[in-house]
């Protein structure tokens, strides 16, 4: 097989139901779908044999955004008003790419404030519910 790259961006990152949906591509400075995976002991039985452990995974959605507090349909303000609830978000990495991810996140606000004189920017990890599913873009 050829060695093959892609670039992050130009992509799309939204969080929440249609009705209130906040699209954040243009605040997103970084944007990673990230797995954590477990494995428990293997667990030995009577007979001598091992059964294998539990395996188990969980995913989180990370973003880097620019700061937009007070701004229309503020992503930062979506975020500290909505944390806490269970929100659908779709991520598509790279339109070149053709393939996007979906599924349902805990929202959680992120940070404010930063260095004097510097572009505020904010980090928030979002808890993803299950496995984010893939699918080609339509």
């Amino acid at each position: 097989m050829a060695a093959s790259t892609i670039k992050a961006g130009a992509g799309k990152l939204s969080i929440g139901a249609t009705a209130a949906l906040v699209q954040l591509n243009s605040q997103v400075i970084s944007c990673k779908l990230t797995p954590s995976a477990s494995q428990d002991d293997p667990i030995l039985v009577l007979s001598g044999e091992t059964v294998a452990g539990k395996f188990s995974e969980t995913w989180e959605l990370e973003v880097t955004f620019h700061t937009d507090l007070g701004a229309a349909k503020s992503v930062w303000e979506y975020l500290y008003t909505n944390s806490g609830t269970t929100q659908p978000f779709e991520f598509e990495p790279s339109t070149a790419a053709g393939k996007k991810f979906a599924g349902s996140l805990i929202v959680t606000a992120a940070p404010i404030g930063g260095d004097v004189g510097s572009i505020l920017e904010s980090d928030a990890k979002f808890t993803v519910i299950g496995k984010p599913v893939m699918s080609a873009v339509v």
